[in-house]
């Protein structure tokens, strides 16, 4: 009926119900086919910080009101009113609704929304303009990976294949799951390493705090898998302040000291190296007295001790293990864990002292810039390091804080930052130049635009584009005043 009256109609001489009856011609422009794959906005209200913001949806008809859809939420299973909509017109239903689900959805057949199968084959005209809409199709398809060499066509191949898991769940079932796991042991091996937590039964009247998992795949330059990364978030969103935590502020060294440091460098002829701190936020040592829940994939062990509400030290036992414990067991923090807010402060306060005590003097104008006259400056950009001085003074360095933190060495400053950017030095000429050319090969890659024509200047150099006074149109009043 909602199309009815927005379509012309013979008898009311090519008019529309909808215009004879309100004396206006309807809006149509937000209409699209009934069935189409849909993404709708979760309101705010409905959802926490590390909750999905779109849900996936279905169209399933219109309101009287302009823009507002009537969608049907697939994962809640109900009918739902939304104006913030991104359509997928090239996607029609979804294979959760299809009736024969085990057969056409396995085969990869199209079904609508009735479980239907839909044999669609796009014009040459429609494929054109889907390419046009997103280049990345170009990418994927297949005569395009002819003539490209087999490192970067692994790399695209790894970037389709290898979506990264939002979920604890979703990295066991992925078909990486076997080095998702080794990376949650590693990560849980780090944290008792440095004594992050202690198993306590949680007191009365006490809240836990939430966490998640965090997954990322870490590239190296030339776009291949170096390793699998999980890490493990605290639910910072939760804490309340001055009871959870009180100062979060943590200093780090501005960008514009970087450049003037590498300048000295590049005249003085000193040697430079990088180095970064692992897990730096776990070395960080807790004021206030935080609980948080126990994560998924993590157990205790038989013989780990833990600390009922008497205070009292117990051990896990093997029927403990087995058959559960009647109280709730959750982790005591001792040492700051990434997510808290206080986590960067925590590691500041840890580095500086470690510093101070090694005879180094923080400069007054960058608090993240550290210095022992005659042999070293240290810069510190939250746990990256960039030492600059002569080698024994770096070595000292070096040396000193390897006492206190693990440190992965990154060789020396001259091909790549830790924060992301190259570097090109020339000692003959005492030059350093920073740039970002692997950043831009990437986007490039990201948009298809990686085999496009190199220019000087994007703009044709031969005509005149000097601006006079004549081409700028002003009013009687704007002529007046200039």
């Amino acid at each position: 009926m909602y199309l009815l009256n927005r379509s012309s109609h013979s008898g009311l001489e090519d008019c529309t119900p909808h215009e004879m009856w309100f004396k206006q011609k309807p809006h149509v422009g937000h209409i699209r086919i009934w069935g189409y794959r849909a993404c709708s906005a979760v309101l705010k209200e409905q959802r926490k910080k590390f909750d999905i913001k779109t849900r996936e949806c279905i169209l399933v008809g219109f309101y009287d009101t302009e823009n507002l859809y009537q969608l049907w939420d697939i994962e809640a299973k109900e009918l739902i009113k939304r104006r913030d909509v991104i359509f997928h017109e090239h996607i029609m239903g979804h294979p959760s609704l299809a009736r024969n689900n085990d057969t056409t959805a396995a085969r990869g057949e199209k079904v609508n929304i009735l479980g239907q199968q839909v044999q669609h084959e796009r014009t040459e005209k429609e494929a054109e303009e889907l390419e046009d809409l997103y280049p990345v199709i170009k990418i994927l398809k297949e005569e395009e990976w002819a003539g490209i060499p087999e490192r970067v066509l692994s790399m695209q191949e790894e970037l389709v294949q290898k979506p990264v898991p939002k979920s604890f769940e979703k990295a066991m079932t992925s078909g990486d799951g076997k080095q998702w796991l080794e990376a949650i042991k590693s990560e849980h091996d780090s944290l008792k390493r440095n004594g992050v937590y202690k198993w306590v039964v949680l007191p009365k009247g006490t809240k836990e705090l939430p966490y998640k998992w965090l997954f990322n795949i870490k590239r190296k330059l030339d776009g291949s898998v170096d390793r699998y990364k999980a890490r493990i978030i605290a639910g910072g969103h939760r804490q309340k302040k001055g009871i959870d935590f009180k100062e979060t502020f943590a200093p780090v060294a501005k960008f514009a000291l970087l450049r003037l440091l590498l300048t000295i460098v590049a005249l003085e002829d000193l040697e430079g190296k990088q180095a970064d701190i692992v897990t730096a936020f776990l070395y960080g040592e807790l004021d206030e007295v935080v609980y948080m829940k126990v994560p998924d994939g993590v157990a205790p062990e038989i013989g780990d001790k833990y600390v009922d509400t008497d205070g009292l030290v117990r051990k896990f036992t093997e029927e403990d293990i087995r058959n559960g414990m009647a109280v709730k067991i959750v982790w005591l923090l001792c040492k700051s864990l990434y997510g808290l807010k206080q986590a960067p402060r925590c590691f500041y306060r840890k580095l500086d002292r470690v510093l101070v005590e090694k005879e180094y003097t923080r400069v007054v104008c960058d608090y993240g810039v550290w210095i022992c006259k005659g042999e070293v400056v240290l810069i510190v950009h939250v746990d990256d390091m960039q030492m600059f001085g002569t080698h024994v003074g770096i070595n000292k360095l070096i040396a000193a804080l390897e006492m206190v933190f693990i440190l992965k060495r990154l060789g020396a400053t001259g091909d790549e930052l830790s924060l992301g950017l190259g570097v090109e030095r020339d000692r003959l000429n005492k030059r350093i130049a920073l740039t970002q050319a692997h950043y831009a090969t990437q986007v490039l890659l990201r948009f298809g635009m990686d085999a496009c024509a190199e220019v000087l200047t994007p703009i044709d150099q031969k005509k005149d584009w000097m601006i006079t006074k004549e081409d700028i149109p002003l009013n009687e009043k704007g002529r007046k005043q200039y």
